[in-house]
């Protein structure tokens, strides 16, 4: 993971133009990705791309869009995790209502999921309503449990 991440610049740009002849490597789109920037170009997956030195290189590398905002709703969030059946669920940032309030759902439509949490309250100084930043997780049980 590298940002930013419309490749226009920075350390991703970089490694797209060191890696993207490569059949072996892999680019994730995650997200909205700006017309006109790199990212947005390569979701259609030409066979040239220019690259920052304005010299063209063949695209070999394998090009995946993931429709994904960081601010999901419930919806967008637990197809994304259903999609991915991850073995460990954690939630880090929200208001505290709302965490609680997604992390049950996520309980009720993930189960055999135990809840961990790190005991510290909503990270605010324990005021109800403050913002979640200590972290709420989900661990699925193991068969044997």
């Amino acid at each position: 993971m590298a940002s930013p991440g419309s490749l226009q610049s920075g350390l991703s740009r970089q490694l797209f133009d060191k890696w993207c002849t490569d059949k072996k490597n892999t680019c994730v789109i995650p997200g909205y990705a700006v017309a006109g920037s790199l990212a947005k170009t390569i979701i259609t997956e030409p066979r040239k791309v220019e690259l920052a030195n304005g010299l063209n290189a063949t695209l070999n590398m394998q090009i995946f869009y993931i429709s994904f905002s960081a601010h999901a709703d419930f919806p967008q969030t637990s197809g994304f995790l259903g999609e991915l059946q991850p073995p460990n669920i954690i939630l880090v940032h929200g208001e505290a209502n709302e965490m609680g309030r997604l992390r049950q759902k996520l309980i009720t439509q993930f189960e055999g999921t135990d809840t961990q949490s790190d005991g510290r309250g909503n990270g605010d100084g324990g005021a109800e309503g403050g913002i979640c930043s200590n972290g709420v997780g989900l661990r699925r049980r193991s068969s044997g449990a």
